[in-house]
């Protein structure tokens, strides 16, 4: 109890108690930590006695001490990364004409995915929150049709300390994994080949290659910068469907439900019930904005639409269910405004349009 007694707090009363099995510690305060006293408490706690703090404030103040479970799941963690390499492989074979490009397509799309957590990583030492992962998540390769990998995520141990910190370290991996898609999209749209529009087709007709009916607004800002003449279409480059790929799971990270990228954002701005309330309104956004472009007369983007809306319904029963916790400090006011454009601008360049 130094920590608390060093900050000027006189302790009330002490309890003991168990939460959902989690035996946890409540010390009754005179008085509320500001924002600053409770950073430096959280850091001492964290870093020192291994409990993460938690300010709340029932009839009085109370900070709460939770046992850290530092643990590491190593095993886990090299089996998922060993299983997605090879399913990721597999489609970047489907994608490619030779085993070398199979290798950088490999490399390049898990070392996107990689970095988007890495901004994670470095964000959440930053505040001395303590993480496990990054577990990169398996799917079927595109022989079995699917893109290999549904991503990769972090798991936290301690919650933020504070508003602020919860939005950088929601919005550090879309920074990381959007610039990686970028340069990744870069390279390989300067590395794809510009064929005519009846050369296209007929590799389409001969099932040799597939149309593109939509796409990332950034990698469009792409192909638009390099430059396609009259008459011509481009055939993308393994490297350049990377980065679809990864501004798509860029995109879906920024959606503000539950615990994605995007819900830790919106979350620092707002309360529980309305973080939940907007949960809700993008899903039916989403699923509304599927349905009209079906209806207009864009069935692949429409379906495209509706699919990740159901998608969401799955991640809000799945890992959205409960009200997100928010900070470590229940009482942080001091809401990080300055990043909402900045993360409007990311969702918006990582948006699929036709």
């Amino acid at each position: 109890m130094k920590p608390l007694l060093r900050a000027g707090l006189s302790i009330e009363f002490i309890n003991e108690q168990t939460i959902k099995g989690t035996p946890v510690i409540n010390i009754y305060v005179n008085r509320s930590l500001d924002e600053e006293e409770f950073n430096n408490i959280y850091s001492i706690y964290v870093s020192k006695y291994g409990y993460m703090p938690v300010q709340i404030k029932y009839e009085q103040p109370i900070i709460r001490l939770l046992k850290i479970n530092k643990r590491k799941r190593r095993t886990v963690q090299l089996f998922l990364l060993l299983v997605t390499s090879i399913t990721v492989f597999l489609t970047g074979l489907a994608l490619s004409e030779s085993l070398f490009d199979a290798v950088i397509y490999t490399a390049c799309f898990l070392g996107a995915l990689a970095l988007h957590e890495m901004g994670h990583m470095i964000a959440s030492r930053r505040y001395e929150v303590i993480i496990d992962g990054p577990f990169f998540i398996p799917a079927p390769p595109a022989q079995l049709g699917f893109i290999g990998t549904l991503g990769a995520v972090i798991s936290m141990k301690t919650l933020p300390p504070s508003r602020k910190s919860l939005a950088v370290i929601g919005v550090a991996g879309p920074i990381f994994g959007f610039i990686a898609a970028t340069i990744v999209g870069g390279i390989g749209v300067y590395l794809s080949q510009l064929i005519t529009v009846e050369h296209a087709a007929r590799l389409i007709q001969a099932r040799q290659a597939a149309e593109l009916s939509f796409m990332p607004l950034m990698l469009q800002i792409i192909i638009a910068l390099r430059g396609i003449p009259q008459g011509y279409t481009i055939m993308l480059h393994p490297l350049a469907f990377a980065s679809f790929i990864v501004f798509i799971v860029t995109f879906l990270n920024l959606l503000p439900i539950g615990q994605l990228d995007g819900g830790h954002i919106i979350r620092s701005l707002t309360s529980p019930r309305t973080h939940n309330m907007i949960s809700y309104i993008v899903i039916i956004g989403v699923l509304l904005i599927g349905t009209a472009l079906i209806e207009m007369g864009s069935p692949s983007l429409g379906y495209y639409y509706t699919f990740l809306g159901f998608i969401l319904i799955l991640f809000k029963l799945v890992f959205g269910r409960g009200i997100h916790p928010g900070p470590a400090n229940q009482l942080s006011s001091e809401k990080p405004w300055w990043i909402l454009p900045l993360y409007l601008a990311i969702l918006v360049l990582s948006m699929p349009v036709m």
